[in-house]
């Protein structure tokens, strides 16, 4: 439901607070949503505001647990085709160690190459904390014996 409209300026309603509550209260990035529905306002102009913001909501949470979702429950090794099987193996045992989040992380920034700002969004988290993040997680990764292997490996 909008509520208010001065302007450019549209405060949106959902689930009977308003959206930028709902985002604050639930971690996601407004700007994420704003955009999201911008765009669904664009392409489906019949839509009313309360249509657009629930399916912007609708599709950040379907977007997030289908990445999740395609990346944590496929146990096949995707690095099976490479040469050096042995290698392969070990990192499939680095990355199938991490929780389900980190491992999504890891893939959206290393594999899919998400860069700090499309993950910042997709996370609903600052850029920073985007940064921290993924210190966090490649100094957690150096201290994996098998990434000690690999890299000792790599040195021969």
């Amino acid at each position: 439901m909008v509520i208010e409209t001065s302007g450019e300026s549209v405060k949106y309603m959902y689930n009977g607070i308003s959206l930028s509550q709902y985002c604050l209260n639930n971690k996601i990035n407004i700007t994420t949503i704003k955009s999201r529905i911008k765009i669904l306002k664009k392409s489906n102009p019949k839509l009313n505001d309360n249509e657009l913001v629930t399916i912007a909501i609708e599709e950040y949470y379907t977007k997030k647990e289908k990445a999740l979702i395609n990346y944590v429950s496929d146990k096949t090794n995707p690095y099976d085709n490479i040469e050096k099987k042995e290698f392969s193996s070990k990192m499939m045992s680095v990355l199938s160690n991490l929780e389900k989040e980190d491992l999504s992380f890891v893939i959206l920034r290393f594999q899919e190459n998400y860069s700090y700002e499309e993950l910042s969004d997709y996370l609903g988290i600052s850029k920073e904390e985007v940064i921290q993040k993924e210190m966090e997680l490649l100094s957690k990764l150096k201290e994996n014996d098998n990434i000690k292997v690999l890299s000792k490996q790599k040195k021969n």
